[in-house]
């Protein structure tokens, strides 16, 4: 009796340990699974950045429920609160036509590196799309690879196209280097094959520069050094020593103002791409009350305060949004409110149709009459976009104002 009572004794102790032991499993693989979990969330969208340097800045959140109904972007997150991924959807699906000019980007970490690939809606491999790389449809740049320093501060950068190719940007910067100061501001060199300092961009000819944030973590001065790096000085083509950027609380951007060394308003000159004889750009905007843009104004003023006419005859821009978040409409007039056709474009009116997936379908541009004319860019009135059964562009088709179609 006594050893069958041992035995039951040891049986019950072995079957406690071992549900012990199992739970202690389960607790430990739960654990694991919930610091690997990626977190997503949504916002509207992306706040506006000049150089690779500066982290992508996902605005305005919503909820997954909201998303269903407007463009936007689902953003996932690591256990350390790393974004791994940024999706963009418009209607349902994943879109292209994004602010980064592709449908999804995704980020990997390593103690060294991080390193950002892009594709399109069909997760192929896909070109970057940004104005600080140059100005074409198809920039060639799908991976960008950033060396940090020990903190974790992006010092330099290479970029590569679909085939692992070391590329240049249409700039012909071959690499970025960074200084990360103090206050988190930092000093960007565009560099050259041949090491020598190249510009921002097109439209902001400086070299050395500074580049500041603002409390809420957006632009705020971008400065020029010049060559040497050393001091403020103005821009060899546009005359200018800062750019003064102001967004407001939803990380919409409100203005920019051109500067010289001591702080006063310049007018921008011509610096080989778009317009100039302005000082100040401001941005007039209907902002609902989420503070996503449903249409906006873009008013330029010389550097006594004045509104003025920019150098191609815009004085005021309107761009409309439909409900979805697509720009649908573009419009130009004078500084006495009238319509204008700018001599650089050849129409008054542009405008944006999409089909059912949220794709683009076609565009059309109008006189200041309402009639179809032929912009100067192309020499088309109506231009049309023919997908494939996997939502990639099939062909482009052209047609003047009198129908016909136009040949490549």
């Amino acid at each position: 009796m006594k050893n069958a009572k041992n035995i039951l004794l040891t049986s019950l102790t072995i079957y406690l340990l071992l549900g012990f032991n199992q739970k202690s499993k389960n607790d430990r693989n739960k654990e694991i699974t919930t610091k690997n979990r990626i977190a997503s969330k949504y916002f509207l969208k992306i706040t506006g950045h000049i150089s690779p340097y500066m982290a992508f800045k996902p605005r305005i959140p919503i909820t997954e429920e909201e998303a269903k109904n407007t463009n936007h972007f689902k953003v996932d997150y690591d256990a350390l609160g790393r974004i791994t991924k940024i999706m963009h959807y418009s209607m349902g699906l994943l879109n292209n036509n994004s602010y980064l000019g592709t449908a999804v980007v995704s980020l990997e970490y390593t103690n060294t590196q991080l390193i950002r690939r892009y594709f399109d809606h069909n997760n192929k491999p896909a070109s970057v799309k940004r104005h600080f790389y140059g100005r074409g449809e198809n920039q060639g740049i799908h991976k960008e690879v950033f060396e940090l320093d020990a903190n974790g501060n992006r010092k330099s950068l290479v970029l590569f196209n679909k085939n692992n190719e070391q590329i240049e940007t249409e700039y012909g910067t071959w690499r970025f280097e960074w200084e990360t100061l103090k206050d988190g501001s930092f000093i960007q060199r565009a560099l050259k094959k041949n090491g020598e300092v190249n510009i921002l961009m097109d439209y902001f000819d400086f070299l050395v520069t500074h580049i500041t944030y603002d409390k809420n973590g957006c632009l705020d001065l971008v400065k020029n050094y010049g060559k040497d790096g050393n001091e403020l000085v103005l821009s060899e083509k546009k005359k200018a020593a800062y750019v003064d950027f102001y967004f407001d609380a939803y990380s919409n951007e409100v203005s920019y103002s051109f500067h010289d060394e001591n702080g006063n308003l310049v007018n921008r000159q011509d610096s080989g791409y778009a317009s100039f004889g302005y000082a100040q750009v401001k941005y007039v905007r209907n902002t609902p009350a989420k503070g996503a843009n449903d249409g906006y104004e873009t008013l330029f003023f010389d550097k006594d305060n004045h509104q003025t006419t920019a150098s191609d005859g815009i004085a005021r821009q309107v761009d409309y949004f439909n409900d979805n978040g697509d720009r649908t409409a573009t419009e130009y007039y004078s500084i006495t409110n009238e319509k204008i056709v700018p001599p650089d474009l050849g129409y008054f009116r542009r405008e944006i149709y999409y089909n059912q997936d949220g794709d683009i379908s076609e565009t059309r541009f109008y006189d200041s009459d309402g009639s179809l004319t032929n912009n100067l860019n192309n020499g088309a009135a109506v231009v049309k976009y023919i997908y494939d059964e996997a939502r990639n562009v099939q062909r482009i088709e052209k047609q003047n104002k009198s129908g016909k179609v136009l040949k490549e």
